[in-house]
């Protein structure tokens, strides 16, 4: 059985350029609608988690990365999204599945964990200023393993990793969070990296990647990558796909592939 899956960095629900309304419920919607069997979605606000599956009609798994005022921030960031974003409502990532498939398995792991950050560091050459911008938002591996309708599974690992300039922190949580990913793996079982890596394909993380067996990476930073199985070429939604009401939602693409 083939599997869908997409990955969608949904920017809060803003537009392109950013204005003062979000549309996430209409994201949502719009990248639901027909029927895709996993969405991997990053930057959430808090308050959207416990609307996820009423909006998608999709079970829901998800994982808090930045905490803030959640719910309580949401009435003043609506006043102009452009200007508070998460700083009040908070952050999050989540894996939508349709309910045809099963998950038996959620495990997450935090990438960038302060006792790790500071050992990375001493072992990269980088300050204590770095250590404390990167250990400012939780970057966290999402594992699911999903059974299909069919029988066949895969093991998920959903990404959104750190933006920070120096690009060989995000190249450490992409390597861990392939190991954490391939512990989970069983024989002879896909093992498909999905999310916004902030790493291009030319990325040494990501070329070793490619090397090791995973499908070809796609010149941005938002990435489906497959190993195990027969994965289609990454399709990237074009703008008009993801405009409505004449405005271009999120600065992201949504990306698909399917698998098997």
């Amino acid at each position: 059985m083939s599997l869908l899956i997409r990955s969608w960095n949904v920017f809060h629900g803003r537009t392109y350029p950013s204005g003062r309304r979000a549309y996430l419920e209409e994201a949502i919607k719009l990248v639901t609608q027909d029927s895709s069997d996993v969405l991997c979605l990053q930057e959430l606000p808090l308050w959207s988690i416990r609307r996820l599956e009423a909006w998608s009609g999709m079970a829901a798994f998800s994982a808090r990365t930045r905490h803030r005022l959640g719910g309580l921030g949401r009435k003043p960031t609506d006043l102009h999204h452009a200007r508070f974003r998460s700083s009040l409502t908070g952050q999050a990532n989540a894996v939508l599945v349709a309910h045809r498939h099963a998950v038996t398995d959620h495990r997450t792991l935090v990438l960038n964990g302060r006792l790790f950050a500071a050992r990375e560091a001493r072992r990269l050459g980088v300050g204590v200023r770095v250590v404390l911008a990167w250990t400012t938002e939780r970057r966290i591996a999402q594992a699911l393993r999903i059974t299909t309708a069919s029988g066949s599974s895969i093991v998920l690992l959903h990404l959104h990793l750190t933006h920070l300039r120096d690009r060989r922190l995000a190249e450490t949580e992409l390597r861990r969070a392939v190991r954490f990913g391939e512990e989970l793996a069983a024989d002879g079982e896909a093992l498909v990296v999905a999310g916004d890596l902030n790493l291009t394909a030319e990325s040494s993380a990501v070329r070793e990647l490619v090397h090791a067996g995973f499908s070809p990476a796609d010149p941005g930073i938002d990435h489906v990558l497959v190993r195990g199985a027969p994965a289609t070429p990454l399709s990237v939604w074009p703008v008009e796909r993801r405009t409505v009401d004449g405005r271009v939602l999120s600065d992201h693409p949504p990306i698909e592939l399917s698998v098997g």
